[in-house]
């Protein structure tokens, strides 16, 4: 199998029966929030493994708590706001641990919220990145949001 444009060729797909709608539009900042705007925060490791549409997610508070979970995502068919659709399974500590020894491209964020956008701030190879990203129920509402608000750094 080979990645391309994430999909993963000769494989067909079938949108899972507790997949849902991703509705999301982000936009590039050109600095971090400042941390009056911030609400809270948590510090994110993506693994990619190869050739697939999954992702391996851990996400860790500052009180200690953390959010581990597998998804599945199918890339939409259509431009938009629709990116596709996702799948999530939540994991126990030794399931993570388990499929955390797939070989995988990391990427690691500290997610800054700043309601309604969460805004990361990325580190290692991508250090100096900064997106924000929002979530939607509808397309209306999608394209209805401003692409820029006060709390944004410009």
């Amino acid at each position: 199998m080979s990645e391309k444009a994430g999909r993963v060729d000769g494989d067909p797909v079938h949108p899972g029966t507790y997949a849902r709608v991703e509705r999301e539009r982000r936009f590039l900042l050109a600095a971090p929030p400042t941390p009056s705007a911030v609400t809270a925060t948590r510090v994110i490791t993506d693994r990619y493994p190869p050739g697939t549409r999954l992702r391996l997610h851990r996400a860790e508070s500052p009180h200690g708590s953390t959010e581990l979970k597998l998804t599945q995502t199918v890339p939409a068919a259509r431009p938009g706001t629709v990116q596709g659709l996702a799948t999530n399974i939540h994991l126990s500590p030794a399931e993570y641990d388990v499929l955390a020894t797939l070989p995988a491209r990391t990427l690691t964020k500290t997610r800054c919220s700043v309601p309604p956008p969460g805004i990361d701030v990325f580190a290692g190879r991508l250090r100096g990145l900064v997106l924000a990203e929002a979530e939607f129920a509808t397309d209306t509402e999608a394209e209805s949001f401003p692409r820029r608000t006060s709390a944004w750094p410009r």
